[in-house]
């Protein structure tokens, strides 16, 4: 489809050449500015509108009459018609055809610009009544109903080309009394010319200026509507120099300015301009640095939780105490509360949750009124989450505000903001809502959210359904049933409370033990009695729990699962389970005689962290100068003289942990978890640094330079000017022979003659650019002459160590099983990782050859899933493992190279016991970019390591859903 942003790039390509003085024209002045904007963004919802057009054959002839009037061609020619024709057939269908009045003035408008007359007010009708069939939801289902658009469109261009656009510092000089123009420069001025004009602007206005230019373009610069490489440049730029702004304020989070607060520009980038900008940006490496902000911001505000926390502790009294600790704890609470030392407290339940409560919204007031940082750090933090709850990634955004809603230090009144806010967005259940109206419920809602997130909506939903049923006075109630059950459910929490005490107990332990049965490959009608067959779809849920997933929606989708146990007749299985003897968790030692070197462990970790990075110059500048002077031999003033160029080395790597752009990234993880190290914590450090080094280096180092390059202007100069220095080509050139490379120095030289003072955009397919050609030199460099050194150090520590297990028993997380089952149950075992959607239904029913293998711990607890398929691999029936998934909250916990070494071996054995259905082939899939989770990601980097990047592969089209296949598997 042919697109109007193409016109527009022509149009103002054409004008922006030519400037002149404004000085003594303010008017015309404006409307050079103001008509450019205008029309930037009517081509954007035009563009935006017209492609989810499907254009017929029948409709071509109407849709080539909508280009010609978009590009300003006249089809007027052979029409016998005035232009008082035109309004005179508007003026008659004003107030019944909105639309067609609109296409009539746009005519007339026309009619006049090719008359040589001003059409300004005819075009002005026209948009008016285009507006207000937009505003009375009128359908625009054919290439018709776009003509008035595009004649507006074309009749706006001829005049942007009877005028021109000023100069940069002409516009500087008046908007200093007019700052709302600023909103409409931002969409016409060309980046070349940006740094000029904000130069020619007061030195206080200039940061202003420039966040309220990037607020205002990144609102037509959203993804699907960049369409040149202008456009994809300045989008480019706008998100570097939002997530600037964005560590600046993370660093800071000082008091925000807001726009008209102290100049006519404001201060500085406030959290709302820098999350609307990058909203309005969208695209997923926008919405990817919105996530990034919100875990990092929500991570360090959960250390600030953590310590106010604490301090709420000091005053929650332990009924169970006795004697001076006790008192104690009394005297405290009635110092802290006002109450007069005399004063008896009766400990009952409800009393101590009620000192409890005002003791914390004591503390919390106190927290407010005299730590401001604390104030800044919520509020921060909640601007960004607001945003990310309103785009497209509400679900992870919901995730998010959950980490975050259930801290103690969060005020009620934010607390039920992001609630109504999730309520609205269908995130949270709208029974919600009716238990934010009692503030006493507040904490038992945090409580809900911080124990049983991922049931949060199951759990009130149960709550709801009975009548005036207070979350606040029943809190010893539900957590105790939550105890018991591990989840709630509607008829099963009713037999429950209304029970005693003891037979509750008794109640939740019948429940218990009937869970094991749905992990059998038994049908589950046939599990339950008949007078328990209500409470089937609950027993489902109780058994699997899956995640992000309600009751109510496991009973809707359970309503169309049949039981398929008949697909795995004939196999031989036992129906309790393969055991899964896991060593775990491993100890490991260093091996007796042998010793650590713990000084190079420190500085294999520096190396990554960038802490030789000059925190006062651009990451470029550091990036340009670390690279000379390794290259050149020059040492930096204080550096390691036993390990000379070690500085430099760290400030390059510091790229790959994505800090000086916001990114949360795997090595920014890393640091955070090793922020020290120690002999206790020395072999787990080495394992995270061995695939650091090895597969993510690998795999991105090269690509991070590239994108860095592409998207920091000052770094792709700075080394292309590096790159040109003969100085340094000929030390590059030496230093790579000496590691046995060799460079070829007239493949950058063509690079650069084809995209000469183009460098970020040079679009020669086929031909290396010379952005790809400095990012591959790099690479080559660093890990060859470094990266591989540290891989063998890195592997030489690690080969101290020994593994051991206690006493040299083997170690079990409870009684593991792995269960082979086809039942209507078994297909909530994918929840575990998203993948259990009503589209994944058709697959499990219809193909005979899939069956489940849920991860059970003591028969109770789902730990997570493995699929299997009986797939013809080489002529020959065999096993293909694919979604190895332990469940998000226990792959931390399990020990995954024992856990895999587990399930193959269960494989064998399946095999084994049955020759005649499948040989003794068992296969996993390459890593399969379908779904993120379909191998968790810890289980997927030790396949890689094991055996994916030593064996050849098979290939193999085996389809994994009705749109998706994998291309090849590998024998393990």
């Amino acid at each position: 489809m042919e697109n109007s942003r193409y016109y527009y790039a022509n149009t103002m390509n054409e004008t922006n050449t030519e400037n002149q003085n404004y000085a003594n024209n303010s008017d015309e002045f404006r409307l050079a500015i103001s008509a450019r904007a205008d029309m930037r963004r009517r081509e954007l919802a035009f563009d935006q509108e017209l492609s989810t057009l499907t254009i017929s054959d029948e409709d071509k002839t109407d849709y080539g009459e909508v280009i010609k009037a978009l590009k300003g061609q006249s089809f007027l020619e052979a029409q016998n018609f005035s232009v008082e024709d035109y309004t005179d057939y508007a003026t008659k269908y004003v107030d019944t055809a909105p639309n067609l009045a609109a296409q009539y003035y746009a005519r007339a408008a026309q009619l006049e610009q090719l008359s040589g007359g001003d059409p300004s007010s005819l075009l002005a009708e026209a948009r008016h009544f285009i507006d207000e069939g937009k505003s009375q939801g009128i359908p625009k289902t054919t290439p018709g109903d776009f003509l008035p658009d595009a004649l507006v469109l074309g009749v706006q261009r001829q005049i942007i080309q009877n005028t021109v656009l000023p100069a940069p510092n002409e516009v500087a000089r008046v908007i200093i009394d007019d700052p709302d123009l600023l909103d409409d420069y931002a969409l016409v001025l060309p980046e070349n010319q940006r740094t000029q004009f904000l130069g020619d602007l007061p030195e206080e206005d200039r940061i202003a200026a420039s966040l309220r230019l990037d607020t205002a373009v990144s609102a037509v610069l959203e993804t699907a509507s960049v369409h040149t490489e202008d456009d994809a440049h300045q989008r480019d730029l706008v998100k570097y120099r939002t997530t600037k702004a964005f560590l600046k304020s993370l660093k800071s989070l000082s008091g925000e300015k807001y726009l008209g607060s102290e100049t006519k520009f404001g201060d500085e980038w406030t959290t709302e301009q820098i999350t609307e900008t990058l909203s309005n940006l969208r695209g997923n490496d926008s919405l990817r640095l919105l996530r990034s902000m919100s875990e990092r911001t929500t991570k360090d505000l959960k250390e600030v939780n953590k310590k106010i926390t604490k301090e709420i502790n000091k005053g929650v009294i332990n009924p169970a105490l006795e004697g001076k600790k006790k008192d104690e704890q009394l005297a405290f609470l009635k110092q802290k509360l006002d109450f007069p030392e005399d004063a008896e407290l009766p400990l009952t339940d409800e009393t101590i949750r009620e000192l409890r409560g005002r003791w914390r919204d004591k503390l919390l007031q106190e927290k407010a009124e005299n730590d401001p940082k604390m104030a800044e750090f919520i509020g921060f933090t909640a601007t960004v989450l607001d945003t990310l709850v309103d785009t497209d990634e509400s679900i992870r955004g919901g995730v998010l505000a959950m980490r975050f809603l259930e801290m103690t230090a969060l005020p009620p009144e934010m607390f039920d903001h992001f609630c109504q806010k999730l309520v609205s967005r269908e995130y949270f259940t709208p029974q919600l809502a009716d238990y934010l109206t009692d503030s006493r419920n507040i904490s038992v809602l945090k409580k809900v959210m911080g124990k049983y997130g991922t049931q949060f909506n199951t759990i009130i939903d149960t709550l709801h359904q009975i009548p005036n049923y207070s979350l606040a006075d029943n809190e010893l109630e539900i957590f105790a049933a939550l105890s018991d059950l591990e989840t709630l459910t509607p008829r099963i929490y009713y037999r429950y409370r209304s029970k005693s005490p003891e037979d509750r107990r008794k109640f939740a332990e019948q429940i218990r033990s009937l869970k094991p049965q749905f992990f059998r490959n038994v049908p589950i009608k046939s599990i339950l009695h008949r007078h328990d067959q209500d409470i089937l779809a609950e027993m489902v849920y109780h058994a699997y729990k899956p995640v992000d997933m309600t009751y109510d929606k496991v009973a809707e989708m359970l309503r169309n699962i049949p039981d398929c146990t008949e697909h795995l007749d004939g196999y031989n299985f036992p129906q309790d389970g393969y055991e899964l003897n896991l060593t775990g968790p491993v100890n490991f030692v260093v091996e007796k005689g042998k010793s650590v070197d713990m000084s190079r462990l420190r500085n294999f970790r520096e190396l990554l962290a960038g802490e030789r990075v000059d925190r006062e110059k651009p990451y470029a500048e550091n990036f340009t100068q670390a690279l000379q002077k390794l290259v050149l031999n020059e040492q930096t003033e204080g550096s390691n003289v036993r390990n000379p160029g070690q500085e430099e080395l760290g400030v390059i790597l510091s790229i790959l942990n994505g800090e000086h752009r916001g990114q949360a990234s795997f090595v920014h993880d890393f640091l955070d978890r090793f922020p020290q190290v120690t002999q206790q914590d020395a072999y787990g450090y080495l394992q995270g640094l061995g695939e650091i080094y090895g597969i993510f280096f690998d795999d991105n180092f090269k690509q991070t330079i590239a994108e860095n390059l592409r998207q920091v202007p000052e770094l792709s100069d700075g080394l292309t000017k590096l790159f040109s220095n003969t100085e340094f080509r000929e030390a590059l050139s030496q230093k790579m022979q000496t590691l046995g490379e060799r460079i070829d120095w007239n493949v950058f030289e063509r690079s650069l003659q084809q995209g000469r003072g183009l460098t970020r955009f040079l679009g020669n397919r086929g031909q290396e650019t010379a952005q790809q050609f400095m990012a591959t030199t790099v690479t080559r460099l660093i890990k060859t002459g470094y990266i591989e050194t540290v891989r063998k150090e890195v592997h030489t520590e690690m080969n101290k160590f020994v593994a051991t297990t206690d006493e040299g028993k083997v170690v079990r997380h409870g009684e593991l099983k792995l269960f082979v089952t086809k039942n209507a149950a078994s297909f909530f075992a994918k929840a575990s990782a998203g993948l259990c959607t009503k589209e994944q239904i058709d697959p499990f029913t219809d193909w005979e050859n899939l069956f489940n293998m849920p991860i059970v711990e003591n028969e109770a607890v789902v730990r997570g899933m493995v699929e299997a398929r009986i797939v013809d691999v080489k002529g020959k029936p065999s096993i293909v493992l694919r979604a190895v998934n332990p469940n998000a909250d226990w792959v931390d916990k399990v020990n995954v190279p024992s856990l895999w070494e587990g399930i193959l071996k269960t494989a064998h054995q399946f095999a084994q016991d049955n020759p005649d259905r499948v040989t003794d082939n068992i296969y996993i899939v390459q890593n399969d970019s379908w779904h993120p989770l379909s191998n968790r990601s810890q289980v997927s980097s030790y396949l890689e390591q094991r055996y994916i990047k030593s064996k050849p592969g098979v290939s193999l089209n085996l389809q994994v859903a009705a749109n998706h296949s994998i291309e090849k598997v590998y024998r393990v």
